[in-house]
């Protein structure tokens, strides 16, 4: 059975590269985005690699209208689309305290991640009971299981992932529909590259803190997201992997090593 990749938020970054894997695994690839030159470029590269058919569709995936018209889309032209990676999303606009976050801010990020992923999941969990196999993968984050001070907002969303991976997991499990999540540390993606060069994130700082030195490439977070999709994965659910180098199970609070007499 031909099967077709639903990537949200998939022009760019770790979307981009797990479009990128997954078509190299022969599943037609769908890219739902909203950066109409970015999609443009990221199926006429895929196509070019891979002899798969690639198709991109404009949508704000928080809104539920656009994202209809999208999935029917999908559904006449790919067919069977069984695998989802619930990827978009956006980082925090600001840090600071929880009194100084704006409304606006907390409820954007929830409406592009939660909701999103809620919108898509529900889109496709019909057809993936009708054909009894489903794959949905959710991008939560490290954050999302240790919680981070002054992005309460970020936080929040990446740990309602984890809540919804779990309860759809044991919900459709019966259907032959797995759900997981990944949840990666500190990825050198374009958007966190301008957030070092703007001289907002300390690279260097977040290499030494992490237990392997280093930041994460995208193709390591999407290998990880095309084993989670593959029959490979058949008898893992409700699971959430950390992609994070160890950061999420290490504290690394920068102290001397040596005698202390």
């Amino acid at each position: 059975m031909e099967k077709t990749a639903i990537i949200t938020g998939g022009a760019n970054g770790i979307g981009y590269s797990s479009a990128k894997q997954l078509a190299s695994l022969g599943f037609k690839i769908a890219l739902i985005d909203r950066d109409t030159q970015k999609l443009e470029n990221a199926v006429e590269i895929i196509q070019s690699t891979h002899n798969v058919e690639c198709k991109s569709y404009i949508a704000d995936v928080s809104n539920e209208d656009e994202s209809e018209l999208a999935y029917d889309r999908i559904l006449a032209e790919l067919k069977q689309p069984l695998l989802l990676f619930n990827n978009a999303g956006i980082m925090p606009r600001q840090l600071g305290p929880v009194e100084q976050l704006p409304t606006k801010n907390f409820n954007e990020m929830i409406n592009i991640h939660l909701n999103g992923a809620f919108i898509w999941s529900k889109l496709v969990i019909p057809k993936m009971k009708e054909c009894g196999y489903g794959r949905i993968v959710n991008m939560s984050s490290f954050m999302g299981i240790t919680g981070s001070p002054f992005r309460l907002d970020y936080v929040t969303a990446k740990a309602g992932l984890v809540g919804m991976t779990r309860g759809l997991a044991t919900e459709l499990a019966r259907f032959g529909i797995t759900v997981n999540a990944v949840a990666p540390g500190f990825v050198l993606t374009e958007t966190l590259k301008e957030r070092v060069t703007n001289g907002f994130i300390d690279a260097e700082k977040i290499s030494e803190r992490t237990p392997v030195g280093r930041w994460a490439t995208p193709d390591e977070i999407s290998s990880a997201v095309a084993f989670l999709m593959s029959d490979k994965s058949s008898y893992i659910t409700g699971h959430v992997l950390p992609i994070d180098g160890g950061t999420a199970m290490s504290l690394l609070i920068g102290e001397n090593i040596g005698s202390l007499s």
